[in-house]
């Protein structure tokens, strides 16, 4: 290695001047040195050749500083013009990909370009905006102008014959010719009318006193409404009293005057009508109105929303009628009708088993049974009921647990003290004198009282 440095020491003095010393000579400076030469190669060979005539190098590193700060100064500006240029500055900079390979004469040509239309157009607009897109736009906008300026001041002749003195050139109030000729569009038939009249003044005048009138019709009609409770929608089904038929408004007022009691009904419906809103009922009035619900259906329907509204508040204080199922109520009400059939059923069955359990047995000849078998034997001289049922009283209420009797007989046929009842019912108590019942009920362990309590009493007025 060094002796290929003292080889190339002449190449070395040549290319790197002072800070070649042969074997000593630092490599820093000189690996900064052939780096930079590196960027210079797609360059051509002038930057190096300008740099080996410099009588000192350094000057070219002081040089390449000033242009690295003018380069920092000039880049925000150059990269603020391509960005001005938009889509067009690839094409405009020599068809380049960014603003980092664009030339530089360009760029000054372009440059001065754009100054100098930017005062061109300061001097023909007042304030023109800072967008070059805008101001194209701005320029191409006065150039249709000036295309429609020439445009009215050709058809000046034409202007002045189709308007008359509503013509003014380019000073015409447009908005007055565009309703003029949209008229005419809309108007073709009566057009060639007016044309033939001699006078078309008057008939104007003519129009706006119809006009006129008319307005006035309008705010009577709408005072009336007033008085109605009505409006042109409920009235006429219109947006305003101006846009009805004059036929329409004469067959309904001679309708109005032919039934003028209906007039006053319909004035207390509106009342009504009206009380109903102000309640809350504005969807049931609007309803009835448009013919959704018929007047017949009309207090079901309030009922069922006055109704729900009810079930609505007392669901939300008592949640749990929120959860109540109408089918599975009536499911549990049926059960317990058919468990209750069955129990009376089962109380009868009971009833007789133990009836059938107390009676006394057929066998044997002494005794209650024995006395009630002798006595059934003979065919005369029967003991008397009241000393039957004294002796032979258990077995004849074993064998027969309900009596029917009136409390004259209970008087007479039973002995008091001997036989027990566990119930006692009194049919017709209205027709029973409290003093005679109290031989029942003093025989009896529990009563139930059957009568009419409107019926008039027992008497002994036609006795």
């Amino acid at each position: 290695a060094a002796a290929r440095i003292r080889e190339g020491d002449s190449f070395g003095r040549s290319a790197f001047g002072a800070d070649w010393r042969g074997e000593r000579s630092a490599s820093a400076p000189l690996l900064a040195l052939v780096e930079w030469m590196r960027t210079l190669r797609g360059l051509g060979s002038e930057p190096r050749l300008i740099a080996g005539r410099l009588a000192e190098r350094s000057e070219a590193g002081a040089r390449a500083e000033r242009v690295r700060k003018v380069i920092e100064i000039g880049r925000p500006i150059i990269e603020g013009f391509w960005n001005d240029l938009g889509h067009m500055a690839s094409a405009l900079l020599g068809d380049v990909a960014s603003v980092e390979r664009a030339r530089l004469d360009l760029l000054d040509k372009k440059a001065r370009a754009v100054y100098r239309a930017d005062e061109i157009s300061r001097q023909v607009f007042a304030s023109p905006p800072d967008a070059v897109s805008d101001r194209l736009n701005l320029a191409r906008r006065l150039e249709r102008l000036q295309q429609l300026a020439g445009i009215i001041d050709a058809g000046a002749e034409l202007g002045d014959t189709a308007f008359g003195s509503a013509w003014a050139g380019r000073r015409s109030d447009w908005a007055v010719l565009a309703d003029g000729e949209l008229w005419i569009r809309e108007n073709g038939d009566l057009r060639h009318l007016a044309a033939r009249l001699p006078t078309r003044v008057a008939v104007a005048a003519s129009a706006e006193l119809a006009m006129d009138e008319a307005r006035a019709l309008a705010d009577a009609l709408t005072a009336l409404a007033g008085d109605l409770k009505g409006d042109a929608a409920s009235l006429f089904s219109a947006s305003d009293f101006f846009w009805v038929e004059v036929t329409e408004i004469i067959g309904r007022l001679d309708s109005w005057l032919e039934h003028r009691e209906q007039l006053s009904k319909w004035v207390a419906y509106r009342e009504r009508s009206e009380a109903a809103r102000k309640a809350g009922l504005s969807e049931l009035v609007d309803a009835l109105a448009e013919g959704r619900i018929g007047t017949r259906e009309a207090q079901s329907t309030f009922d069922m929303a006055y109704y729900e509204a009810i079930l609505t508040a007392m669901a939300t204080e008592e949640p749990e009628l929120a959860r109540f199922d109408g089918e599975l109520h009536s499911r549990a009400v049926r059960d317990f009708a058919d468990l209750d059939t069955q129990r009376i059923k089962a109380a009868a069955i009971e009833v007789v088993t133990a009836h059938h359990r107390r009676i006394p047995p057929r066998d044997g000849g002494a005794g209650p049974v024995g006395l009630l078998r002798s006595e059934m034997a003979r065919r005369r001289g029967h003991m008397p009921i009241r000393q039957l049922m004294q002796r032979a009283g258990p077995a004849i209420q074993a064998l027969k647990p309900v009596f029917m009797m009136s409390p004259l007989s209970v008087a007479q046929f039973l002995s008091p003290g001997k036989m027990t009842f566990d119930l006692l019912v009194m049919d017709e108590a209205s027709q029973i004198q409290p003093v005679d019942a109290l031989g029942s009920i003093a025989r009896a362990k529990q009563v139930v009282v059957v009568g009419d309590e409107r019926q008039l009493p027992p008497t002994t007025f036609f006795a």
